[in-house]
């Protein structure tokens, strides 16, 4: 991979989901990544994410509905795309923005 992933991240996906609407995930699955995570205090003072992005490794299964655990936090997952090296033209990583 063109960006070596120095850090790591927790991924629970999506197994099924009950009669009450509630999501049952599998197990966590730790990976390597990178990440940025943009944060401000909302009015009690307690830390929010409002932004940021994980580059996680090529093959990741990951949906908008998967938990992926960053630096201590669990934003919803945005937008799920794939990392392209423009020099070669391969996919090589899986982009979340949050």
């Amino acid at each position: 991979m063109f960006m070596p992933l120095s850090k790591s991240c927790t991924i629970e996906n999506k197994i099924s989901i009950d009669g009450h609407h509630s999501i049952t995930y599998g197990t966590a699955l730790t990976v390597a990544c990178n990440y940025h995570l943009e944060h401000e205090h909302d009015e009690s003072g307690s830390i929010i994410v409002t932004s940021g992005w994980v580059v996680l490794p090529l093959g990741t299964t990951v949906t908008h509905e998967s938990l992926v655990t960053v630096g201590g936090y669990q934003p919803p997952i945005k937008l799920i795309k794939d990392v392209e090296n423009y020099r070669t033209g391969v996919i090589e990583g899986l982009k979340l923005e949050f």
